[in-house]
């Protein structure tokens, strides 16, 4: 594994599906212990419920997810919320899923992080023991010379600003994850967004 973090980050920055009139109800909500008070739901098997499981918040798999089923168990008080990716939630899923539930929405005060990362994986068989070379050299020099982040500018956008930047972020451990997973030398590629 070459450990550049290919998304910045933004991977593990996770916004919330509420039922559209709850977000007064969640308002109140502004650390984990706020959040521990609430029931999370995520896809069957999904590794992030582990993440939260980990935090000290209640957490239910949900099987049926891809249209939006969820709400079924919004409704019944069952989950509270379903976070999922920022930038796939604004991009793809927000939409989507409206079009099955117009009751769904996006709480917009909170922004629940932790690591999460899509890395280089290069085979552990000897013979790719070249190639793994050759890519970490690679990756070690556009991480240090700009390169990377230049070129992660030209191909990807941020979500807009202001889907995220006044929002309180809640900050999660990754049990997966040990803190120096990325290491120092690819730590200034992450995104930054200080905690409120």
């Amino acid at each position: 594994m070459i450990p550049v973090p290919l998304e910045r980050g933004l991977l593990g920055w996770r916004t919330s599906f509420i039922l559209q009139g709850q977000e007064k109800a969640l308002a109140h909500i502004r650390d984990l212990n706020g959040l521990r008070t609430l029931t999370i739901g995520q896809g069957t098997g999904w590794w992030d419920a582990e993440v939260y499981r980990a935090a000290g918040i209640t957490t239910r798999e949900v099987q049926a997810w891809r249209n939006g089923e969820f709400i079924e168990q919004m409704k019944a008080g069952v989950i509270d919320l379903f976070p999922m990716g920022l930038e796939e939630s604004l991009s793809y899923f927000l939409p989507h899923f409206r079009q099955h539930h117009q009751q769904l929405g996006l709480e917009e005060s909170l922004l629940l992080r932790y690591p999460w990362y899509r890395f280089v994986w290069v085979s552990p068989h000897p013979s790719a023991d070249e190639l793994y070379e050759a890519l970490q050299r690679g990756f070690d020099i556009i991480c240090s010379n700009g390169v990377f982040e230049s070129v992660w500018n030209q191909t990807r956008q941020l979500p807009p600003a202001d889907s995220w930047q006044n929002r309180t972020v809640i900050e999660l451990d990754n049990p997966f994850y040990t803190p120096d997973i990325v290491p120092q030398r690819y730590q200034h590629l992450l995104l930054k967004k200080k905690v409120s």
